[in-house]
């Protein structure tokens, strides 16, 4: 088993580890087999410059078994347990095996080498390599009699990507440590995939009474595990759903290389939308991209970037948008500004605690979590399991949320991972997430929702929110209008330091009015009627999202003549709970949120002459891989002289760059005049009770 630059690490080093008991794990139910465990010793084994490679040998006989690449996707612990999954051929595809150490001091012993390991570990692409390196010779079953994957002298399947488990979804690193905190009740369908061990795992370590080694938690998992029958090891956890272990089985086999892709390539999302981008099933196994916090392997190897490409998500969105999202929502303070919103967090609040019928005893995802905090009310509203899915790197702050609050993070799974490529270990009963972005749509979270839905929520099933509407009416504000015009008077001069700049004055001009306003208004200011359009986000298609259309039949009020300045837009959203259905609105009047309203200015007012005039048009959203809009607004009012041609103005915006006119004098006023409206509205903090 070893080459020209390969060796063992020494005894003293903490290399061979003897007398311990080792079981493989059922692929569906994650039940542990003790009662066929047998000893064996772990040896750490690194070639030359390679990633450490994990052999566990047959104490009596000296034969391997199982190996696997080391990395904190691979390893995790609970009490004395440890837990590795094999991506190699002679780990059966992704077989997951437990080690039981003799004792504690053993278990700390154990993984106080293995991080030793981890900390000297080499690139991904070097770890790639020692994977198949270190892939047995021959042999085509192990000796558990699993199967290797070879038949007939075939050759073994490659390993995937570095760092991944194949057949298993990868979790994401949270740092340097390892392994990450293995918080409540894992499964075993992606284990992998989600912080720490499967549930029977868990249980089996935490019923052995063992405190966590150094610098790592041990596995909690409370009356949902001891429910489950798993406490013992010797029932089943909760398990995946049907079909999870054919998906483990043809993983490798089904694996699909494709070249790297352009980042922002125009045709992205439409791309991907006409190849076909139905969500996959809680089994389906997907290749994982590397940490959002800025761990992407070699950045220019086609290998890592194509396996990126596995994922539903990134198959649309543009690698620059993506990246700065998560950098953006990783950070506390932007976290803040979100839980400070108390229209917001109070609505969500009500929503959940108000509506225990939905959420006692069951099961809950909560996609992009944040900072965990509707995971928390969902524990605190009687949920028995809550996983809290989070691609950015807020994940850690979020299982700090949760250790901190015991009593409610106990029974709370954090992920750090996009919700399009991780496995959880059963359907959920509730999904719950803040999706919404300025006009609802904005950074396309919601079709991450709507993707949950299809691949993660039961049959009959609640979602909260389970309805979105936009609203859209005429404005008039002769101050904003004249204030983006004058944005672009700087290139009137015909002599800047002796440069005619006057020939960029037109398309200055219409980038300033292509940006949307975003800011709170008076809703004096509205002079139509109000258009709408509904999403019901529990059964649209998510390629519903990709172009949304809203034809527009608005009537003016009793005042003329007037002057229309562009179209005014809001969102609300509704939740529909057994108890307690709940409104959450952004419309102007009601109390300010952190989305504020927004507003399309068209460069070319129309003037509309007499009362109760009807204004038709057309507001059309087309997504584009930077994780927003292009929007196309059309207007057209009645002709000025009658016989003439009617008015039509039109603009194209991109609700990606918005202009935050709250944040300047003119936005301050109008927000503190929009509050001064809305006092005495929505006292429960902008919960409206249907």
């Amino acid at each position: 088993m070893t080459g020209p630059n390969e060796g063992r690490m020494s005894s003293s080093n903490n290399g061979i580890f003897p007398d311990l008991r080792v079981a493989s794990m059922h692929p569906e139910t994650g039940a542990i087999g003790w009662e066929t465990a047998h000893n064996a010793r772990l040896v750490i084994t690194r070639a030359g410059d390679a990633a450490p490679v994990i052999q566990l040998e047959n104490q009596a006989s000296g034969s391997p078994f199982v190996q696997c690449v080391l990395s904190n996707r691979t390893a995790w612990r609970a009490g004395v347990a440890l837990f590795f999954v094999s991506p190699l051929p002679g780990g059966a595809g992704g077989m997951s095996y437990a080690v039981q150490c003799p004792s504690k001091a053993a278990a700390d012993q154990l993984q106080a080498a293995l991080e030793a390991a981890l900390a000297a570990a080499p690139t991904p692409a070097a770890a790639a390599a020692a994977a198949s390196a270190a892939a047995p010779a021959d042999s085509s079953r192990d000796a558990n009699g699993h199967s290797n994957g070879r038949a007939n002298g075939a050759p073994a399947t490659t390993a995937t990507a570095p760092g991944t488990v194949a057949g298993l979804a990868a979790p994401r690193s949270p740092g340097p440590h390892w392994p990450p905190p293995s918080p409540a009740v894992h499964g075993s369908g992606g284990a992998a995939g989600r912080e720490g061990a499967p549930a029977a795992a868990a249980a089996v370590a935490a019923a052995a009474g063992s405190g966590p080694g150094p610098g790592l938690k041990a596995a909690g998992v409370g009356a949902a595990a001891a429910a489950s029958g798993a406490e013992d090891g010797s029932r089943a956890g909760p398990g995946p759903p049907n079909g999870v272990a054919a998906a483990q089985d043809d993983a490798a086999a089904a694996a699909v290389v494709l070249p790297p892709r352009s980042p922002c390539h125009p045709g992205t999302a439409h791309a991907a939308a006409a190849a076909g981008t139905a969500a996959p099933g809680p089994g389906q196994q997907q290749q994982q991209q590397s940490s959002a916090s800025g761990d992407h392997g070699d950045a220019g190897g086609g290998g890592a970037e194509a396996a990126e490409l596995q994922n539903h998500f990134d198959r649309k969105i543009c690698r620059a948008s993506s990246d700065m999202y998560f950098h953006y929502y990783g950070m506390l303070q932007h976290q803040q500004n979100m839980l400070q919103d108390y229209t917001r967090t109070g609505t969500y609040y009500t929503a959940i605690l108000g509506n225990p019928d939905d959420f006692r005893g069951r099961t809950v995802l909560d996609v992009g979590a944040g900072s965990g905090i509707l995971s928390l009310f969902a524990a605190a509203a009687g949920a028995a399991r809550v996983y809290a899915v989070e691609a950015s790197g807020m994940a850690r702050f979020a299982r700090a949320l949760a250790d901190a609050n015991p009593g409610l993070g106990s029974r709370i799974t954090v992920i750090n991972s996009k919700v399009e490529e991780v496995t959880l270990p059963e359907r959920v009963d509730v999904l719950v997430s803040e999706p919404m972005g300025t006009l609802l749509v904005n950074e396309r979270m919601l079709e991450s929702y709507i993707y949950a839905r299809d691949a993660f929520l039961k049959p009959g099933g609640k979602m909260f929110p389970q309805l979105g509407r936009i609203h859209v009416a005429a404005f008039s504000d002769e101050v904003l209008h004249s204030e983006v015009a004058a944005k672009a008077a700087f290139w009137m001069q015909p002599s800047f330091y002796g440069v005619d700049v006057t020939c960029l004055h037109a398309p200055a001009a219409e980038g300033y009015f292509g940006q949307v306003v975003v800011d709170a208004f008076d809703p004096a200011l509205l002079v139509s009627s109000c258009a709408s359009r509904a999403l019901d986000f529990g059964s649209m298609p998510e390629s519903e999202l990709l172009d949304i259309d809203m034809p527009l039949q608005l009537v003016t009020g009793p005042v003329a003549p007037l002057t229309i300045h562009g179209l005014a837009c809001w969102f609300d959203v509704f939740f529909a709970g057994a108890q307690q259905p709940v409104w959450l609105t952004t419309a102007p009047g009601m109390p300010t949120t952190h989305w504020f309203q927004l507003r399309c200015v068209l460069q070319q007012p129309l003037l509309v002459t007499s009362p109760n005039t009807r204004i038709t048009g057309r507001l059309h959203l087309v997504a584009h891989a930077r994780q927003s809009y292009d929007i196309f607004l059309t207007l057209t009012a009645p002709p000025l002289q009658p016989g003439g041609p009617p008015q039509t103005s039109s603009g194209k915006f991109d609700l990606k760059e918005p202009y935050y006119r709250q944040l300047t004098p003119y936005g301050a006023a109008a927000a503190t005049m929009a509050g001064a409206a809305a006092q005495g509205v929505g006292a429960d903090g902008g919960a409206v009770a249907a």
